[in-house]
C-alpha cells in the first residue's frame, strides 16, 4: 500500500522470489493499476511465484476489467518459461476482443505457449486490422511450426505492412514446408518492388527449406548486378547477398562452389 510505486513493485518482486502465494490477491488487484509498469510487474510476479499462478491469471482473463485481462494474457505467455503450459481454449476468444492491446498480448502469448490448438485462430488473426496483431500472429505460427499455417503465411507475404511480410517469410522458414518455395523465390527476386528486409528473410527461409530448386536464384543474387540504379546495375544489398550465401551453404549444392569461390579475395 506504499505510495511509492517503486517500493510497491520491489515488495511484490521480493514476495515472488519467496514464492509467497499469499500475495496473489494483492498482485491480482495491481494488474488493474493505472501505471503500466506496475501492472506488468504484478503480472510477472504472479507468474514467477508459480503454484496456482495459472488459476489466478486465468481468473484475470475472465474478469470484466480490461487492464487486468491484458496483463493476465501477457502473464500466461510469460509463465511458459517456467515450464507450465496454460489452457489455450480459454485464451482464444481474446483474439477477437474489441480491445486492441488484449489482442496483441494474446497473439504473443499463444506463440509462447506453442500449442497447435491455436493455429486456426491465429490464421484468422493474420487478417486483423492491427499491424502488431498480424505480426504477432505470423510470429506465433512460426513458433508453433505446423504445416496448416503455410497457405495463410504465404498469403501474407503480400501483406500491406512490411513487418508482417518479414515475419511471414521468417515463419515459413521455421516451418520449412517446400510448398512455400515458389512464393519465397518470388519475394527474393522482386528486386524493384520488394524491400530488402523481406528479401533477406526470404533468402534465410530458402536456406531452411534446403530445396535445390532455389540454388540458381540464390547464386544470381550473390554474383550478379541485379539492382537498377542511375549508374547502371549494381550488386544487391549486402545483407541479402550474405543470407543467400548462407542459404547456399545449408542447401549444399555443388554447383554453388565455383560462384562462391569467385567471391573470395584474389589471394594464393
Amino acid at each position: 500500500k506504499d505510495k511509492d510505486a517503486s517500493v510497491r513493485i520491489q515488495a511484490w518482486l521480493t514476495l515472488s522470489g519467496m514464492k509467497a502465494e499469499s500475495a496473489f490477491p494483492s498482485l491480482r488487484k495491481r494488474m488493474a493499476d493505472e501505471d503500466e509498469f506496475v501492472r506488468r510487474s504484478a503480472a510477472k510476479a504472479i507468474a514467477d511465484i508459480g503454484g496456482s499462478a495459472i488459476d489466478v491469471l486465468m481468473d484475470g482473463i475472465e474478469s470484466g476489467e480490461i487492464l487486468t485481462r491484458r496483463e493476465s494474457a501477457w502473464g500466461l505467455g510469460y509463465i511458459v518459461s517456467s515450464g507450465t503450459k496454460p489452457s489455450v481454449p480459454s485464451l482464444l476468444p481474446c483474439l477477437k476482443d474489441n480491445d486492441l492491446l488484449l489482442r496483441r498480448n494474446t497473439s504473443w502469448a499463444l506463440g509462447k505457449i506453442n500449442d497447435v490448438l491455436s493455429v486456426e485462430a491465429l490464421l484468422e488473426s493474420l487478417s486483423d486490422i492491427d499491424v502488431e496483431v498480424r505480426r504477432n500472429s505470423a510470429w506465433a505460427l512460426g513458433e508453433i511450426d505446423n504445416q496448416k499455417a503455410v497457405p495463410g503465411l504465404i498469403e501474407h507475404l503480400s501483406d500491406e505492412a512490411r513487418v508482417v511480410r518479414v515475419e511471414s517469410a521468417r515463419a515459413l522458414g521455421k516451418i520449412a514446408d517446400t510448398a512455400a518455395l515458389g512464393p519465397l523465390l518470388g519475394a527474393l527476386v522482386r528486386v524493384e518492388k520488394e524491400h530488402s528486409s523481406i528479401r533477406r528473410e526470404s533468402a534465410w527461409a530458402l536456406g531452411e527449406l534446403k530445396d535445390p530448386k532455389a540454388v540458381p536464384a540464390l547464386i544470381r543474387v550473390v554474383t550478379e548486378k541485379t539492382i537498377p540504379s542511375q549508374m547502371g546495375p549494381v550488386y544487391d544489398d549486402t545483407q541479402v547477398r550474405t543470407q543467400a550465401v548462407i542459404a547456399l551453404g545449408k542447401i549444399g549444392a555443388l554447383e554453388a562452389v565455383e560462384p562462391l569461390e569467385k567471391c573470395l579475395p584474389n589471394e594464393k
